[in-house]
C-alpha cells in the first residue's frame, strides 16, 4: 500500500506540473495565502490516499470552466486506467492531445491533458468527447491510445470533499 501510495504521488506531481494548470498566483493576504496553501495540501492529500485505494492516478482539473458543474477549475481528479472496450458513452475521460510542436517538430512528451466526456463512440472505435459546458463538441476525435483514463472520484477543490462518478450522461 505504501508503494501504491508512493507512485501515485509521484504520478500526480508529474500530471500536476505538466499538465494542466499551473498557474498559481501569489497572493498579497499571508494569512488568507496560508489558508489556501492547507487546503491545497489537504485536498493532495485526500486524493493521494483515494487514489491509493484504488489504484488510481490524479490530474488538476484547468480554470477553463469546460466541465463545470461537474467538475470545476482547481479540482482534483482521480481516474483509473480502463481498456478502450470498457469506456461507455457518458464517461468522463482524462486524455493526451499532442501540442502543435510534438507534430511538427516529433518532440515526445508535449502536449496537454484534458478531461472531457465521451458523447459517442465512433464505427472506428475513437470517442467523440465534449466538455460539460460546451456548446460544440470537441474539433478532433480521441483515438483509444490517447486515452490515460476514466475519471471516478474528484476532490473539491474548496472543502476537500471527495465527489464519486458513475458512468452516465449529466
Amino acid at each position: 500500500m505504501a508503494r501504491a501510495l508512493l507512485l501515485s504521488g509521484l504520478f500526480a506531481v508529474s500530471l500536476l506540473g505538466h499538465a494542466v494548470d499551473s498557474t498559481d498566483r501569489p497572493s498579497s493576504n499571508v494569512a488568507g495565502s496560508n489558508l489556501s496553501n492547507a487546503a491545497q495540501a489537504v485536498q493532495l492529500t485526500t486524493a493521494r490516499h483515494v487514489a491509493s485505494l484504488i489504484g488510481g492516478r490524479i490530474a488538476r482539473i484547468a480554470d477553463t470552466g469546460s466541465m463545470e458543474p461537474q467538475l470545476t477549475g482547481r479540482d482534483l481528479a482521480i481516474f483509473m486506467k480502463v481498456g478502450a472496450t470498457k469506456l461507455r458513452k457518458g464517461d468522463i475521460i482524462v486524455y493526451h492531445k499532442d501540442s502543435p510542436l510534438s507534430r511538427w517538430f516529433h518532440v515526445r512528451g508535449t502536449g496537454v491533458f484534458i478531461c472531457h466526456r465521451i458523447i459517442g463512440i465512433r464505427s472506428d472505435g475513437s470517442f467523440e468527447t465534449s466538455g460539460d459546458a460546451n456548446a460544440v463538441p470537441d474539433s478532433s476525435h480521441v483515438q483509444p491510445s490517447q486515452v490515460l483514463g476514466v475519471v471516478r472520484y474528484a476532490i473539491d477543490s474548496k472543502t476537500g470533499a471527495v465527489r464519486e462518478f458513475v458512468s452516465a450522461p449529466p
